[in-house]
């Protein structure tokens, strides 16, 4: 069994309090400064090591594969779940036990 920590990122939500941004784009792709929230938050766990990580995707998931892709790019090893209907927490991370240690 390896020691490297997986990460699991919720990025389903519909982002209604930010409407009417969030009609366009989700929330994971908002901007700061120059890049996706998302993209601050990968960078910040590779920095720690951790590299393997999950995104439980719903609303508008496509704009955000399409984005990050593998992750490679970013030095990092994105798996995408996608939910086809709000699960919540608990359903999310339901969708990934057979994947995490």
């Amino acid at each position: 069994m390896s020691d490297s920590v997986q990460a699991v990122l919720m990025c389903g939500g519909l982002g209604t309090r930010l409407r009417p941004w969030s009609y366009v784009i989700p929330k994971p792709m908002f901007p700061i400064g120059e890049r996706p929230i998302l993209e601050l938050l990968l960078a910040r766990l590779r920095k720690h090591a951790i590299t393997e990580i999950y995104l439980s995707l719903g609303y508008k998931a496509e704009l955000i594969e399409s984005y990050f892709k593998d992750g490679t790019h970013l030095g990092v090893q994105l798996h995408y779940v996608r939910e086809s209907e709000p699960l919540g927490t608990a359903g999310a991370l339901n969708l990934l036990r057979d994947q995490l240690r």
